[in-house]
């Protein structure tokens, strides 16, 4: 190489911002701009003093001879980290490349700051996966495409209840609509839809599982993240199971219908019962009298027996401890069943 292209070169050098040296393989610095000499507190390019600086640190010293030493062929580069001191608290990343035979580059970029910045991001995601970790909640975090890259260790108990007989490996990575049975692929495909394109979030309520004769029942919720560059990145599943509170729901449920139906037997037993007791008493006598023709006596027993009936059906109402429904009619509206719904055999009065 020409000296004036060794003189272009070195120019270029001096106007970059970083710290940039040229040495040997003995790690004599040849060259180096100003940065590099603000970098060891030496005036101008005193290349003897940057020497003896850069020799005078066993942990940069160290580090530029492995680096060195790695390089057999112009052009390669290799990568070292060196910290000016114990207690600086700066970092810098060293690339090396063999210019020239004997000749090396080595620009130091300094990450302190990156460094700095993956620390709090570190402490951070640290802390939120304690918090999720602590949650009496299941916890999935979803991607842009739905595939979990995240659950919490309630989800993953959750995910063992329900058969759910994948490893993290197998889950992570993977689209959730494979690995969660809570909802159907057609389901999935359509939170996906309302979550990730339009933006809304997304509450399925009382989700019973398995579908048919159900034993557990969960709210889920679906939040997406926030926007990046008009894009949703992804989206938070959070289930709650929620089965007690709808066994309690549902035995509410059952004690005000039985309140009621109690209500409605007192009404009935007192605008019935009284009318119902003439009637049967008329009837009862008119059997008595021998002057009824045989028609007459057949009409008059037609009375008694179904108002015996009706006397028998304010007795189920009485009795009644369960309500179960049947259909009036086929697909028609529903109406309580008092022989399933009375007591049963041999249970007596309570």
């Amino acid at each position: 190489m020409k000296a004036a292209d060794v003189i272009v070169e070195q120019d270029l050098l001096a106007a970059l911002p970083k710290p940039i040296a040229i040495v040997s393989a003995r790690l004599d610095v040849c060259f180096a701009n100003q940065a590099f000499s603000e970098l060891f507190r030496c005036r101008g390019e005193d290349c003897e003093a940057l020497t003896e600086a850069v020799r005078s640190s066993p942990t940069l010293n160290n580090a530029l001879t492995r680096a060195v030493s790695k390089l057999r062929t112009v052009g390669w580069t290799s990568d070292c980290r060196w910290s000016p001191a114990a207690d600086d608290g700066r970092v810098f990343d060293v690339h090396v490349t063999r210019a020239r035979l004997d000749t090396y580059v080595a620009v130091f970029d300094e990450i302190s700051q990156h460094l700095k910045i993956e620390e709090i991001q570190s402490r951070a995601r640290g802390y939120l996966e304690a918090v999720l970790n602590h949650l009496e909640l299941g916890v999935i975090v979803l991607d842009a495409n739905f595939n979990t890259t995240f659950f919490n260790k309630d989800q993953a108990a959750l995910f063992k209840r329900l058969g759910v007989e994948k490893s993290i490996f197998e889950i992570i990575g993977n689209p959730i609509s494979e690995t969660y049975p809570v909802l159907t692929p057609e389901e999935w495909e359509s939170i996906y839809s309302r979550v990730l394109r339009t933006g809304e979030m997304v509450t399925c309520a009382k989700l019973p599982y398995p579908r048919s004769n159900p034993v557990s029942y969960f709210l889920v919720n679906f939040v997406p993240l926030a926007a990046e560059e008009d894009r949703l990145p992804g989206a938070i599943c959070i289930t709650d199971d929620v089965t007690k509170t709808v066994g309690l729901e549902n035995e509410l449920i059952r004690k005000e219908r039985m309140a009621l139906v109690g209500q409605m037997t007192i009404a009935l037993n007192h605008e019935i019962n009284n009318p119902l007791t003439a009637i049967l008493g008329i009837a009862e006598s008119l059997l008595f009298n021998q002057t009824l023709t045989r028609d007459q006596v057949t009409r008059v027993e037609t009375i008694r027996n179904n108002s015996l009936r009706i006397v028998d059906v304010t007795r189920r109402l009485r009795e009644i401890e369960e309500i179960h429904l049947t259909e009036y009619i086929q697909g028609g509206p529903m109406m309580v069943d008092l022989h399933a719904s009375g007591k049963s055999p041999g249970n007596g009065d309570r």
